[in-house]
C-alpha cells in the first residue's frame, strides 16, 4: 500500500475539545469546573484517530491495511441492477449528480449527513429503484467518503471528473443494451428507429400560482435564489421561471444557501430543479 487516505486531520487541535492549550507541545488541558466540553470524542473515534496517525507513519501495517479494507464494494444486486436493468444512463446521471454534490460538501469542509444525501439522490431520481440493502449500503459507502474526504479531491479514487461508476468497477452490459433494442416495434425494415423523445417540463407541471413555497423566500440573502423563487411563486411564464432556475443552479454561493435552510427545504429545491427539467450536476 503505497500510502493512507485518511482524509482527516487527527492533530490534538483538529479534537475540537474545550479547554487551553498546556506549553509547546500543544496538550488541551481538561475543561474547567463547571464549564461544560463540547464535542467531546467517543472511544471509538478517538481509536479510529489513532489508527490513522499510525498509518500515515507506517503506510505497510497493519493499521493502514485495516482502514484500506474499510470501503464496501457495491452490493452484487445493485451492480446487477445498473448494468442489465435497461437504466444505465439514468444511473450515471444520478451517480454524476451525487458526484457533484459531495465533491462540494468536501470543497466546503461541510458535514456529511449520508442519510440526507441517499433521500435527496432518491427525491431527484424517483424512477430508480433502490432496495433496503441497498441503500443502507450506498448509506455507508457515502459515510466511509465522509471519513475519507481525500479520496473525493483532485488524484483520488473519486476525485473531480471521475465516473463513479467506473471508479465503482460498474460497466454497462453492452450485449445485453443491445438486444433490448430487439423489442422495438418497426415495421419498416429500412427505416432506422428513432429514439423515444424526452416529455418537455410543461407549465402544468408546476401548481397554479400563487404556488406555495415552505420558506420565507424573501428572507434569503442571495439575490439569485430570491429571483427565481419570486418568479416560481407567482410568475406563469414557463421559460422565465427555467431561465430564472438555470442561473440559481449555476450558483455555488445560492445553492449552498439551500442546502443550509435544512432538508426540507433542499428537497423542495432539487425536487422543481427536477422538474423544470434542470441538472444540478
Amino acid at each position: 500500500m503505497d500510502g493512507v487516505d485518511s482524509g482527516l486531520d487527527c492533530s490534538a487541535k483538529a479534537e475540537h475539545q474545550v479547554g487551553e492549550t498546556d506549553g509547546a507541545e500543544g496538550k488541551l488541558k481538561p475543561p474547567q469546573k463547571g464549564q461544560r466540553s463540547r464535542n467531546v470524542l467517543s472511544k471509538a473515534e478517538r481509536e479510529r484517530r489513532q489508527k490513522v496517525r499510525l498509518a500515515k507513519k507506517f503506510p505497510n501495517g497493519p493499521e493502514a491495511k485495516e482502514l484500506a479494507i474499510m470501503e464496501k464494494p457495491m452490493l452484487a444486486s445493485l451492480r446487477e441492477k445498473i448494468r442489465r436493468g435497461g437504466k444505465y444512463e439514468l444511473w450515471s446521471e444520478a451517480f454524476g449528480w451525487l458526484a457533484a454534490d459531495l465533491h462540494r460538501k468536501a470543497r466546503n469542509s461541510t458535514q456529511f449527513y449520508p442519510k440526507l444525501v441517499v433521500k435527496k439522490l432518491r427525491a431527484a431520481y424517483p424512477d430508480l429503484d433502490l432496495h433496503a440493502d441497498e441503500v443502507s449500503w450506498l448509506e455507508g459507502w457515502i459515510g466511509y467518503l465522509g471519513q475519507f474526504r481525500t479520496k473525493l479531491r483532485s488524484g483520488g479514487t473519486y476525485g473531480p471528473g471521475t465516473d463513479f461508476l467506473v471508479a465503482l468497477d460498474v460497466e454497462l452490459d453492452v450485449f445485453d443494451h443491445i438486444d433490448s433494442f430487439d423489442n422495438i416495434p418497426d415495421d419498416d425494415e429500412n427505416h432506422e428507429a428513432s429514439p423515444p423523445e424526452l416529455a418537455q417540463p410543461s407549465i402544468d407541471d408546476l401548481p397554479r400560482s400563487p404556488r406555495e413555497v415552505p420558506f420565507r423566500f424573501n428572507e434569503l440573502n442571495s439575490s439569485t435564489a430570491k429571483t427565481f423563487w419570486r418568479a416560481y411563486w407567482q410568475s406563469t411564464d414557463m421559460e422565465a421561471i427555467r431561465e430564472a432556475g438555470r442561473i440559481l443552479a449555476s450558483d455555488p454561493w445560492a445553492r449552498d444557501e439551500m442546502e443550509r435552510l435544512g432538508e426540507e427545504a433542499e428537497t423542495f429545491f432539487i425536487q422543481t430543479m427536477a422538474k423544470l427539467g434542470i441538472p444540478l450536476s
